[in-house]
């Protein structure tokens, strides 16, 4: 037996019942909502209307939509989790899925719900209070451990992996453009950087025989350099700090550079930088860009203390291996105690280095256990 529906086409006595026979009342009388569907086996939109019945969710056909109506028991469906107060995508049991229009979204999720179509049950843990505190303090617990554990654990072993020759192929460039740019020849006497270069590459030589460096000297045109720093593959110190302190003095600057090379603080440091910047902005998101700059600040300025206090027992091991008395390192912190001395510094929590005079404390009590020469 055949019988025509009310949309015009036959229909077999045994058809499916996703096809409508007759419109059903609706709980939410009168209010009907634009949306597409997809049948689930192309990218074909079908526009259509849509209506939620007191069993059933009704999809009415448009003149370009469907060739006929479509119904869905209200008790096979699950309301999905909203997005910002917007419902997603609904997936139907055969497979398919309807989209409600964008405006319209929420009155048609809540239409759902009062039809009492139940929330996934991921949709219902979202909407937990209890378990919105208890997700709230996982991911805080998780950002904890990634700052203070899983960062530097993964920064350390990614340094420890990395081939050295391979860390100096990165880095080189950094070298060669500041040196280029911003850097001049040395003006200290040739025989003045002899004698320090034998003296430091001994010791140096005798405590990390596998690291290799080149010691370069330098001038910072037209300002005073007091300083040294190092880079993977190169220490290089300034003019202006050799003739600021003495011999034994200056070993212990480079003593506490070579510490750097070899715990390779530089690379460490900058894969540490990275993966702060990928959870400062998975934490905070884009918009709040200063607040992941801070996080990433204050954590690196840590790290970079950390680092400082590491080469300073390197310090100690190098003047060691040069017959250098450990007061050495004590006099030229009390050097630079005399350089800070009139200026404005910020507490030693915001500083990339420790504190001068803690360093000068460190040394001090170090020295008391200096070793018979």
């Amino acid at each position: 037996m055949r019988q025509t529906s009310i949309w015009g086409g036959e229909m077999k006595a045994n058809e499916s019942t996703s096809t409508l026979p007759q419109p059903i009342a609706s709980n939410n009388e009168g209010v009907a909502w634009d949306g597409i569907w997809y049948d689930g086996l192309s990218a074909h939109p079908h526009r259509l209307r849509v209506e939620v019945g007191r069993e059933h969710l009704l999809l009415l056909p448009e003149s370009s939509g469907l060739a006929e109506a479509r119904r869905y028991a209200l008790a096979d469906l699950t309301c999905p989790e909203p997005w910002q107060g917007v419902a997603r995508g609904l997936s139907l049991p055969d497979g398919s899925s309807l989209w409600v229009d964008d405006d319209a979204a929420a009155n048609f999720l809540h239409a759902l719900q009062r039809a009492g179509v139940l929330s996934s049950k991921a949709g219902r843990l979202m909407q937990s209070w209890t378990w919105g505190v208890v997700a709230t303090l996982l991911v805080l617990a998780l950002v904890v451990w990634l700052d203070r554990k899983g960062i530097p654990w993964a920064a350390e072993w990614a340094v420890q992996s990395l081939p050295p020759r391979i860390e100096n192929r990165i880095l080189q460039p950094v070298f060669e453009h500041f040196d280029r740019l911003q850097l001049a020849p040395s003006e200290l006497p040739p025989e003045r950087r002899e004698r320090l270069r034998q003296r430091f590459m001994a010791a140096a030589t005798a405590l990390a025989p596998e690291q290799e460096f080149q010691l370069e000297f330098r001038t910072l045109p037209g300002r005073a350099a007091i300083n040294a720093f190092a880079l993977p593959g190169h220490i290089v110190v300034f003019d202006d700090l050799v003739w600021y302190l003495d011999e034994d003095e200056v070993l212990g600057v480079l003593g506490h550079e070579l510490g750097h090379l070899v715990h390779r603080h530089g690379m460490e440091g900058l894969l540490r930088t990275g993966g702060l910047v990928i959870l400062g902005t998975a934490v905070l998101g884009d918009a709040s860009m200063l607040g992941a700059g801070a996080l990433v600040l204050a954590r690196s300025r840590q790290h970079s203390r950390e680092a400082e206090r590491e080469a300073d027992v390197y310090a100690l091991r190098l003047v060691d291996a040069a017959g250098v008395p450990r007061r050495a390192l004590v006099s030229f912190m009390q050097k630079f105690e005399a350089i800070e001395k009139d200026a404005s510094l910020s507490p030693e929590w915001a500083l990339s280095h420790p504190a001068t005079t803690s360093r000068r404390e460190y040394f001090e009590q170090q020295a008391a256990q200096d070793p018979p020469r």
